[in-house]
Parts: structure tokens; C-alpha cells; sequence
């Protein structure tokens, strides 16, 4: 019998055979596309490449942290390539990432069969990247990446590095910062912030609260 791995994730989206590694090369070497650092002491910062992969963009820093897979499924049912995986891995819990609109009741009633569940969600996507920061998180963060939540390219590119570094991703419309996440970012205390995107997803605007939230 293979040891018991401590933890899976169950996440909404729509390709289910594969589980994803956060942290480790997740296919192939990835071009980031536009990416502005934000940096109060840009000496401790150091490029490192982005590998890409399909997966839950805000659970990859959480799957990351606990050690274990990140397992995509529909929103209302497993799909037995699922059930199989989870069968093999053997958790001890399974977090489930986003509300019962992104992963229903059912699938968690499923879920539970397997091992006990934690559920991090919030009210939208933005509430719920915050609620995986703070509890991935409690102690704050040297980096913090920010990505537009209305589109996915740019989180899901960022998110094996975010994950590789230690840090969470929060999402923020294009315009203007909400303002649980200015909160969750003075909670964290970053030392820089990497802004996943150019001018036309994250505006300058955006760029100028997070530069004050730096104090540059």
C-alpha cells in the first residue's frame, strides 16, 4: 500500500484527468507575457522562469503550502478519473476551493466520503483569494502577486511561480482595487508586489494604490 498522501484539492474548471504539482514544472517552460514588480527593497528580489499549467489559479499557493494535488471537477458531479485519483492518493482532507456555485453540495457530500473536507470561498472571486491567502498565509508574505480576476491567462501563468515562491495570488478587477483586498495586502506586509499583466488588465491606477500600499 503507497503512504497516504496528507491532502488533495478539489477545485471548479473544466479538464479533470490530471493532477497538478504546484511548485514543480507543470508542463512546459511558459513566457509570462507583461509583468511589473513592485519592489520597496528590489535587492531581494530575483528572477526566476514561470512554468504554466492548467489549474485552480487561486488554489495553486494553498496546494503548494499543504503538499498536495490540485484535482479539477465540474460543478455538480465527479468524474470518475477523479474519484480514481483520490482513491489512489488516499488523503487525510481534501480542501475544496470556491462556493457551492463553483463546486455544488453534492460533489462535497462526495467528497466527504473519501476524507474530511475544508471549504475556502468567498461571496466572488476576489473574496475568495483572500480567504485562501489568510489561511495559507497568516503570518504574512514577502511577495504578493496581483492579477486581473476577470480573465484567467495571466493568474493561471503566474501561479506555479507565485506557488515556487511561496506567495499568494490575489485578483482585482482592472480599475480599481476592492477593498478587501488593500486589506488583505496591508495584512500581509509584503515587501514587493508582482503585478501579473499590462496596462489594458491591471490599470495604472491600480499600479499607483499598490506603490502606495509599498510606501514607494
Amino acid at each position: 500500500m503507497p503512504s497516504r498522501f496528507p491532502f488533495a484539492l478539489t477545485a471548479g474548471a473544466s479538464a479533470f484527468d490530471v493532477p497538478l504539482y504546484p511548485g514543480k514544472a507543470a508542463g512546459s517552460k511558459a513566457a509570462l507575457g507583461q509583468r511589473r514588480t513592485l519592489n520597496a527593497r528590489r535587492h531581494r528580489w530575483r528572477e526566476q522562469p514561470v512554468y504554466s499549467g492548467k489549474s485552480s489559479r487561486e488554489a495553486a499557493p494553498l496546494a503548494a503550502a499543504v503538499g498536495g494535488p490540485i484535482l479539477l471537477t465540474p460543478t455538480d458531479t465527479l468524474p470518475q478519473a477523479v474519484v480514481d485519483e483520490i482513491t489512489r492518493l488516499d488523503p487525510t482532507f481534501i480542501y475544496i476551493v470556491g462556493g457551492p456555485a463553483a463546486v455544488s453540495n453534492d460533489v462535497r457530500a462526495q467528497l466527504n466520503t473519501f476524507a474530511p473536507t475544508g471549504h475556502l470561498y468567498g461571496p466572488n472571486r476576489y473574496a475568495t483569494a483572500v480567504a485562501i491567502s489568510g489561511a495559507v498565509f497568516p503570518d504574512g508574505a514577502g511577495v504578493v502577486y496581483v492579477a486581473v480576476g476577470t480573465n484567467f491567462p495571466d493568474a493561471l501563468a503566474g501561479a506555479a511561480q507565485a506557488a515556487a515562491w511561496g506567495s499568494p495570488i490575489l485578483l482585482t478587477p482592472t480599475d480599481a482595487l476592492p477593498q478587501n483586498v488593500i486589506d488583505e495586502i496591508i495584512r500581509l506586509d509584503p515587501y514587493a508586489i508582482i503585478i501579473l499583466g499590462g496596462d489594458a488588465v491591471i490599470s495604472p491606477n491600480i499600479e499607483t494604490q499598490l506603490e502606495a500600499l509599498l510606501g514607494i
